[in-house]
């Protein structure tokens, strides 16, 4: 496993990764789900968790995320959909970024610039299809309502056999 941290950022984009605490570590790797309980299938996952963690933060600060592409033969990378952010840091390979080589690293370090609820996902074959995507919620710190439960819903197709042979 290569200790290497690869930050990408265009100078177009004027923006400048800063070293901070990372917010989260991310394990991108193999697993077997069985959402449903019907078929056991492979499937790809963030941390091991199906759907994969949810991110929450306040606008106005800055996230840090360390992706680590534990899988053992194809690249990776996570797209922040909905988000204000420099083009380098969003994941869509061979338009804003490159995908992320197996056994590498990447970190992922923005500002949040807005609030609402969002998610994210693979851009990467059809990984996200098979598990890899989870919630992105950024609290707006002068909201004046405040809620007694705050209940975050994905909705996502599962199938029963390999989505390459489906597509």
């Amino acid at each position: 496993m290569s200790n290497r941290s690869v930050l990408h950022s265009s100078p177009a984009d004027g923006y400048r990764p800063t070293p901070s605490r990372t917010n989260d570590d991310f394990i991108i790797q193999k697993t077997t789900l069985n959402p449903d309980g019907q078929k056991p299938m492979p499937g790809i996952t963030v941390n091991g968790e199906f759907p994969s963690p949810e991110i929450r933060i306040k606008k106005g600060e800055q996230v840090r995320i360390l992706m680590q592409n534990s899988l053992a033969d194809e690249p990776t990378l996570l797209h922040w959909h909905g988000l204000l952010l420099p083009a380098g840091m969003d994941g869509v390979p061979g338009v804003s970024n490159q995908a992320t080589p197996s056994r590498e690293m990447f970190v992922f370090e923005y500002p949040i610039r807005q609030s609402g609820s969002y998610w994210y996902h693979s851009h990467q074959g059809l990984q996200e299809q098979i598990g890899l995507f989870g919630s992105y919620i950024i609290e707006d710190p002068d909201e004046p309502n405040q809620a007694d439960r705050d209940a975050v819903v994905l909705i996502s197709d599962w199938l029963h056999r390999d989505p390459y042979k489906v597509l």
